[in-house]
């Protein structure tokens, strides 16, 4: 459904249904089929969605920190610090936690989050270095 129509058809779309146009006119204009300009209208129920908000700066500062390996607690304490008289560029170590792994972030916390362990521990076994082996043993 609208997997081959571009941004920009979408717009034409939507400025043709605002306009009170058919949906087959609309399907010749773009070079496409009624059904799939009805089925792109009905999913939307008819409404033109919003465009999509700009990325706050304190977003921008925040991913852009976690990229560098700031931990959460050093990026709030840093904001605090960096920005003192803007309460709009203040959040909380949980908070920045929450949206990481809500996957509201663009960071991914396994890259950006330090671990105190190894993520994977080996499991094959060594090379025999010596140990548990009698030298010179007497044999009899």
């Amino acid at each position: 459904m609208g997997a081959h129509m571009t941004p920009a058809d979408h717009n034409q779309i939507w400025d043709y249904v605002e306009a009170g146009e058919s949906f087959a006119s609309i399907a010749k204009v773009i070079g496409s089929r009624l059904t799939t300009v009805r089925d792109f209208v009905a999913k939307h129920d008819g409404l033109r969605p919003l465009p999509p908000k700009p990325r706050s700066k304190k977003r921008s500062v925040v991913e852009a920190k976690l990229t560098e390996f700031w931990s959460p607690e050093q990026i709030a304490g840093w904001l605090r610090v960096d920005y003192p008289d803007d309460e709009s560029m203040r959040v909380s170590h949980e908070a920045i936690y929450t949206a990481l792994y809500a996957k509201q972030l663009v960071a991914r916390p396994k890259l950006c989050l330090r671990m105190r362990r190894p993520l994977r521990r080996r499991r094959h076994r060594r090379k025999n270095q010596g140990q548990g082996r009698i030298r010179n043993p007497v044999h009899s």
